[in-house]
């Protein structure tokens, strides 16, 4: 039976909040975000347009609502990873340490103003006492050498507790709808696909040795335009396009699903098809179902290497095709509103 050290519990759990806490930003900055990294300069590690960059320091308690014992050396250190982050970064910076502790510098106050919620605080709308909390806290911390530029200093409440996963990532889950909601998509269980997705490689940006690898805004985005692709969700519209017959259609996606998403979740062959159909589109109605018909074997040679049947090969094809290009107007709109 595998056994956990119960001392790796809190280790695990602030890594665990330490990617959710990234996707929350990256969401809230998705429209000017260029890179993110975890374990870059900081913990996360955000480049935006302009040269401009968020550096945030992940502070989790793991009974973050009733332990409050360390809170303020934790953010001591924080201020100092931060100071010495700033450095190292040219350009505008916001500083952020985000914290699921429900009270981040044990001070009545700002309890009050957190109550369990989602809070977002920069350091000029803190009250008076918790002000004086971090101006202690730089003045007896003499590892700081670089005096913090308090005016680009925030702090971030994400509730973020217990063993209950819905609870757990219930205002995660909630900031990737409000994301969704900005391109009216709702498919059923499209939030907890993205979650997942985005957990897995926020969290591998963070294993590369070359601090240069980032994740790019175009990495983060195209899971979500795959899924808008993917055939599962799309219209009777996708049979018609494509001349088949229904049964056919069905037989097609049954047993080529593989391939077919594997085109489908490539960047280059979308643009490439969209960009085609961009073109030489008309007018008329039928013109997805003209170009699927009159344009499939162009697209023959990227899916020559599966040494399938001809008639299998420009069904699988047209298939692909007609997903892609009724897709296309939530793609655009995608790229569009997150200025991709």
């Amino acid at each position: 039976m595998f056994y956990m050290d119960r001392s790796a519990v809190p280790l695990m759990f602030g890594i665990n909040f330490q990617v959710n806490a990234a996707i929350v930003l990256m969401l809230e900055n998705i429209k000017t975000l260029k890179t993110l990294r975890l374990e870059g300069e900081e913990d996360i590690e955000m480049q935006l347009e302009g040269n401009n960059y968020i550096l945030a320091q992940a502070k989790a308690v793991v009974k973050s609502s009733t332990d409050f014992g360390n809170v303020r050396k934790s953010f001591s250190k924080a201020l100092l990873s931060l100071s010495e982050a700033a450095e190292h970064v040219s350009g505008e910076k916001s500083l952020i340490v985000i914290t699921n502790s429900l009270n981040p510098l044990k001070d009545d106050e700002l309890k009050l103003i957190i109550a369990g919620r989602q809070t977002r605080r920069k350091y000029t709308e803190l009250p008076e006492s918790s002000k004086k909390i971090i101006a202690d806290i730089l003045s007896n911390n003499k590892d700081i050498k670089t005096p913090l530029n308090l005016e680009d200093l925030s702090i971030h409440v994400l509730p973020f507790e217990t063993d209950n996963d819905y609870e757990k990532y219930k205002i995660v889950l909630d900031v990737i709808s409000d994301f969704l909601g900005m391109f009216d998509i709702r498919f059923e269980g499209l939030r907890t696909k993205l979650h997942d997705i985005w957990s897995n490689s926020v969290f591998d940006s963070g294993t590369k040795v070359n601090r240069k690898i980032k994740l790019t805004k175009q990495d983060i985005v195209w899971p979500l335009i795959v899924s808008v692709i993917d055939k599962k969700y799309l219209s009777e519209e996708s049979v018609f396009c494509t001349g088949l017959d229904e049964a056919d259609y069905q037989d097609v996606c049954a047993k080529y699903s593989s391939i077919i998403d594997s085109k489908c979740e490539r960047f280059d062959f979308v643009t490439r098809v969209i960009t085609d159909y961009e073109n030489k589109r008309s007018r008329s109605m039928n013109s997805i179902q003209s170009f699927v018909n009159n344009n499939w074997e162009v697209y023959r040679d990227d899916f020559e290497s599966q040494s399938l049947d001809d008639n299998i090969v420009e069904s699988l094809i047209k298939v692909t095709l007609s997903n892609i290009l009724l897709s296309r107007r939530n793609i655009d709109s995608i790229k569009s509103k997150v200025k991709l």
